[in-house]
């Protein structure tokens, strides 16, 4: 069996709901993963896939950068929802950072309804 997107997203509201910086940060996480897969989908159906800008960087990077800088190939609209895909994926790593690797700094539960509105909203725009 295997996991989509969406089932992540599940998770991450799930995770909520939950008290506790420990199920915020772990929500964090989860919804940015959902995300991060779905752009993964997402660009899949593209014509096809802009060159990675730079080799070295995690493959989180490299997504970023091909959603940031588009194949010229896409349309117009393709190129726009990329670089808002980008804008909202961008976003929510840099919450998902904080929330898995600045355990010492504080994650509320405003950042949290953040991330999963934001995910909630680059789902929304792959069409889901």
């Amino acid at each position: 069996m295997t996991t989509k997107p969406g089932d992540l997203m599940s998770v991450a509201d799930a995770l909520s709901i939950e008290e506790g910086e420990a199920w915020q940060r772990s929500a964090i996480s989860r919804a940015y993963y959902a995300s991060f897969h779905r752009c993964l989908a997402w660009e899949s159906g593209l014509p096809k896939k802009a060159p990675s800008v730079r080799q070295k960087g995690s493959e989180h990077q490299q997504l970023l950068n091909r959603l940031k800088k588009p194949n010229s190939s896409c349309s117009d609209k393709e190129r726009q929802l990329s670089i808002k895909l980008h804008s909202l994926l961008r976003s929510q790593r840099a919450r998902r950072i904080k929330a898995d690797y600045r355990i010492d700094e504080d994650v509320t539960r405003k950042e949290m309804r953040r991330q999963l509105a934001d995910a909630k909203q680059l789902f929304r725009a792959c069409g889901d």
